[in-house]
């Protein structure tokens, strides 16, 4: 069987495969051997979930955006000190 898996290092492919046999055919990872991980180049990806991230037109949505506060809005709070010192 071969998977492919996109990810920063090859550790974390080897992950994915073996959450991907846990989930979808309940595989525990004492029954599942890696025979071999290696990097293959764009061109050679199969699934068409691992390719749609090589295209150069890419993006991703913000979602969520927050705008700053100006500088001069933001108020930072002291505990007014009640204990005052006696100098007599």
């Amino acid at each position: 069987m071969v998977k492919e898996f996109r990810d920063v290092c090859k550790a974390g492919a080897v992950s994915q495969a073996y959450h991907d046999l846990a989930s979808r055919h309940r595989a525990r990872y004492c029954n599942v051997e890696v025979l071999g991980v290696k990097s293959i180049p764009n061109h050679q990806v199969k699934r068409l979930s691992i390719a749609e991230y090589h295209a150069g037109n890419l993006s991703f949505p913000l979602l969520h955006r927050r705008v700053k506060a100006p500088r001069k809005d933001r108020v930072i709070f002291v505990k007014k000190n009640t204990k005052r010192a006696v100098v007599a």
